[in-house]
């Protein structure tokens, strides 16, 4: 009986010592994960993304997504060059182009004509917050949208 006990005794404190061992490499893990930013466990690693990180957008990134918004969301970039800039009266946009797009807004540059006199503007619609990402301008599309093209009251006073 003694053995059985002695042998149980034997199993326990090595137990309590995977436990002590164990706990040890959990909290060696945790500074690990803190220190680098990758937590997980095995072989899987996952990034613990910081949600106040902005990635740049680059010119040649810039320019791709204004090819983009202007071939894809015409009606999205007029509205906005609509909004960005007051027009005179009777003047009326003809054409809006983004020419590059950052963090902070898209670069449009619009044919505004009166008449039969037309003058070329540029303006910058700002993207409130700015953009984390390029990826998520296509996120933000369909808000934008909607913003630029909701009712104004101005439209009821003033003639067409």
């Amino acid at each position: 009986m003694m053995n059985v006990m002695e042998h149980n005794g034997i199993i326990q404190s090595s137990q309590a010592t995977k436990r002590k061992t164990h706990s040890n490499n959990d909290e060696q893990q945790t500074q690990h994960h803190q220190r680098t930013g990758i937590r997980g466990k095995g072989g899987s690693r996952q990034i613990k993304k910081n949600k106040t990180t902005m990635e740049e957008i680059n010119a040649d990134t810039g320019r791709q997504l204004a090819k983009d918004l202007n071939a894809n969301h015409p009606l999205t970039v007029f509205g906005m060059a609509t909004i960005s800039k007051s027009l005179s009266s009777g003047a009326h946009i003809t054409t809006a182009k983004v020419k590059s797009v950052t963090n902070k807004g898209c670069d449009i540059s619009f044919v505004t004509c009166r008449g039969d006199l037309c003058e070329m503007h540029n303006c910058l619609y700002e993207f409130r917050p700015p953009l984390k990402s390029a990826k998520e301008l296509t996120q933000r599309l369909p808000a934008i949208y909607n913003q630029v093209w909701a009712p104004r009251i101005s439209w009821l006073v003033t003639k067409p």
